[in-house]
């Protein structure tokens, strides 16, 4: 916006006797064109859902009807003549609530990316996460519980061969506080590269009372396992993080382990501040399609939460 379309020239300041007066008619004057924009932006947003008339239109017979009382001729119709029943613009698609494991958990609408029918629950109760392809490219799963959680082990059991995942698929299990970057997770993915670690182990904390100064610590495992059935946890702790994968499903103990590590953190952190939900997800790396062109599923029989 040009400075003198709002703003009068010097020729004008002789027509004000006061500062005051100069001030308020540069208000007044700024004001009608802020209302002169935002006119010709309703116009130009007006014409773009014209184009699509699957949302702003219904059938009435033979009569097409506008959301916002105008015809298709571009008559504005009087009130008496506005539909008994206006139609409703489609709204955005609910977030889907599963049950799963005794708490309930947000999946991730549809979009490019996700696909809210890849998250379900089986008849045994068992969390079904799928990656698949679709007409428009490939979408996975996301899912987040409503529970928020502190200190504690977060013990996930896994029915999925997935020493075997591809290159470019991730499979991730963490917990992160809503609006912190603070975040502890496991996550199984190659990174795009065959020969690279299978599993990574890893944490984002801040420093107490400075939320500027921030670690990053992770750890990366190759593995191969003897069978589809797997445990992995965290142990989240004032001061630190314990990690642990094992063969099989275990309950809080240190059986058959495949791997386990311990991050400590630079200083203690307050609870209070780091509650959080448990995020589960299915997705391609980097955004590329598996290299072997199959979808994937991976089946989590429980997720368990000891205080």
């Amino acid at each position: 916006m040009d400075q003198h379309d709002i703003i009068p020239d010097a020729a004008m300041e002789g027509k004000f006797s006061t500062m005051e007066e100069q001030l308020q008619q540069e208000r007044k004057i700024f004001v009608e064109k802020v209302n002169e924009i935002m006119d010709q932006c309703q116009r130009i947003v007006w014409n773009l859902c014209k184009q699509y008339e699957n949302v702003l239109y219904r059938k009435s017979g033979t009569e097409e009807e506008l959301i916002f009382g105008e015809n298709t001729d571009g008559e504005d119709k009087t009130e008496s003549e506005q539909p008994d029943n206006p139609p409703v613009p489609l709204m955005p698609e609910t977030p889907k609530v599963i049950s799963f494991s005794g708490f309930q958990w947000t999946v991730n609408p549809t979009s490019s990316k996700w696909n809210s029918d890849n998250a379900f629950v089986d008849e045994h109760g068992k969390l079904h996460l799928r990656l698949s392809k679709e007409d428009d490219g490939w979408q996975g799963a996301l899912l987040t519980s409503v529970s928020k959680f502190g200190f504690g082990r977060y013990q996930f059991h896994v029915d999925a061969r997935l020493d075997k995942l591809d290159p470019n698929v991730t499979f991730a299990m963490y917990s992160q506080p809503e609006h912190s970057p603070d975040s502890v997770a496991i996550k199984f993915a190659k990174w795009g590269y065959g020969d690279a670690e299978q599993v990574s182990y890893g944490m984002s904390n801040r420093f107490v009372n400075e939320p500027f100064l921030r670690t990053a610590t992770s750890v990366g495992h190759r593995f191969k396992l003897n069978g589809p059935n797997t445990t992995h946890s965290f142990y989240r702790k004032r001061n630190s993080v314990l990690f642990r994968s094992q063969h099989g499903h275990e309950n809080n103990n240190n059986r058959y382990e495949i791997f386990n590590w311990n991050c400590e953190l630079p200083k203690e952190i307050d609870q209070q501040d780091e509650y959080a939900p448990v995020t589960l997800g299915l997705s391609l790396y980097d955004g590329r399609p598996p290299t072997d062109g199959q979808e994937v599923e991976i089946v989590i029989t429980s997720f368990i939460f000891h205080p």
